[in-house]
């Protein structure tokens, strides 16, 4: 039964959505989180994002104060506004796209629910994964979480490993957690072109989170020169750079400093994809691994406890697990792995094999849309 049919189902985006949506070039849908696949299974499909340019005084006050008390991603003053609070009073079901956006709609939500029934869905990296030890600290956030958590229908985890640690941490609610592997648009990120490694050179660094490790990947390009770096990031500049064999790309997918297809081309052109993690419960280097992995080009990536899907990988089949960051034994990985053409080649035929038959925005969108009909 798709019960979708008679609801007004209203997403919350960060910044950048509007822009892709408004613009010509092609883009991948992985981060609508089902968006376009709703159109037609909703009774009314709207949309609002963050307002990263808004300017409420009294707003940012109190955002400041709570993530101070909390330690939580509160930004209010981004999202909260009479059109906004209209359109999610009108709607049946919200979903917000991550949990930074959860928390920020809080306020409204608390007033909604006055009025009528709606129910929730959040999309969850790292909302249970930072939890303080400062007692006065923990507190608050515990006692927001769990009143997070009774306005909410379902957080949808993308790394399970995080999503265990919130059923021990909080177990009354653990009726309310699910965990979908995030997908891409394996459309968009496949290659037209043969894989030939005799034509790929290189190795490519790309993301923007606070879990990459932006000190370490810089030091280990410098101590390895005989290697071309590419790096892809707004979290390092040039002054940061302490070599000349990295090209320094200033990318920010929000921001469109760089197009998605300038992106994949360049994943094309790479013979390896690296991504050093600090470590985290948190789910990092998602998007980037599949990508790469889909268009053909390996990725060697640390093994944090917070990797998201550890069932559908195997060292050196399909992946490269390194187990520390530290330079000699990156540089070992690295060594043995990219002069080895017969090893990249099994390494990139299991990688797609593995994204094929896991990682489809089919098979998120069919697991999400289950879980809002259920």
């Amino acid at each position: 039964m798709n019960r979708l049919k008679t609801k007004n189902i209203t997403y919350i985006f960060g910044s950048g959505r509007k822009e892709k949506l408004l613009s010509d070039e092609e883009f991948p849908k992985e981060f609508f989180y089902s968006y376009f696949d709703m159109a037609d299974k909703a009774l009314e499909l709207d949309f609002i994002e963050f307002n990263d340019k808004n300017n409420n005084k009294m707003y940012i006050f109190v955002d400041k104060v709570l993530r101070k008390i909390s330690k939580l991603s509160f930004f209010t003053n981004s999202i909260t506004s009479r059109s906004n609070f209209k359109q999610i009073r009108k709607s049946d079901i919200i979903v917000a796209t991550n949990d930074r956006i959860g928390l920020s709609i809080l306020p409204m939500l608390l007033l909604v629910k006055i009025y009528k029934k709606i129910d929730v869905y959040v999309f969850v990296m790292g909302l249970f994964s930072n939890q303080s030890n400062k007692k006065y600290i923990k507190f608050m956030q515990r006692s927001i979480l769990i009143l997070f958590s009774r306005l909410t229908t379902q957080f949808i985890f993308l790394g399970n490993p995080e999503k265990e640690k919130a059923e021990l941490s909080f177990p009354n609610y653990k009726n309310k957690f699910s965990f979908i592997p995030f997908s891409i648009d394996t459309d968009f990120w496949s290659s037209d072109k043969d894989i030939d490694f005799d034509n790929k050179t290189g190795i490519l660094f790309v993301g923007n989170d606070s879990f990459r490790d932006y000190r370490f990947v810089t030091q280990l390009a410098s101590e390895m020169q005989e290697y071309e770096f590419t790096f892809i990031t707004s979290q390092i500049n040039k002054d940061q750079v302490i070599s000349n064999n990295v090209k320094l790309i200033n990318g920010k997918w929000n921001k469109s400093l760089l197009t998605d297809i300038e992106l994949k081309n360049i994943y094309e052109s790479s013979r390896l994809t690296i991504l050093p993690l600090k470590e985290t419960i948190q789910p990092s280097g998602q998007s980037v691994a599949l990508q790469s992995m889909n268009v053909g080009t390996p990725v060697l990536i640390t093994k944090t406890s917070g990797f998201w899907d550890k069932m559908s990988y195997e060292n050196y089949k399909n992946i490269v697990f390194i187990t520390n960051n530290e330079i000699n034994t990156w540089r070992e990985a690295i060594e043995s792995t990219y002069g080895n053409t017969k090893s990249l080649e099994k390494l990139s035929a299991f990688g797609m094999t593995t994204i094929k038959n896991n990682y489809t925005l089919k098979l998120f969108n069919d697991k999400f849309i289950n879980i809002l009909n259920n």
